[in-house]
């Protein structure tokens, strides 16, 4: 099992399902969506949400219009990106199915 923060297994299921259905690709983490660090992330990308929802209403509303180097669109870039990092994350997610 590969050393990985996001493909650690913290309960003996988990790791027992890992070694029967392996990594996958050898680069990529298996990401457990029952981790501390899947759970942290998650809690992240939601107050992230929350955050744009005001900045783009601030924006929309004070916003001079067109494109600035304003804090507000540092930050709404960096948000972007938050969020294209968080589609990778759910990419490598788990899924398991009880059957």
């Amino acid at each position: 099992m590969a050393n990985n923060v996001f493909s650690s297994a913290s309960t003996e299921v988990d790791r027992e399902l890992l070694k029967k259905h392996g990594q996958g690709h050898p680069h990529l983490p298996v990401i457990l969506p029952w981790s501390w660090l899947y759970k942290s992330w998650w809690g992240f990308t939601v107050f992230a949400a929350a955050f744009t929802i005001f900045l783009e209403t601030y924006q929309i509303a004070f916003s001079p219009g067109g494109l600035s180097s304003t804090g507000g669109t540092i930050i709404e870039f960096v948000l972007l990106g938050v969020f294209v990092l968080d589609i990778v994350i759910n990419f490598n997610l788990a899924y398991y199915d009880k059957r």
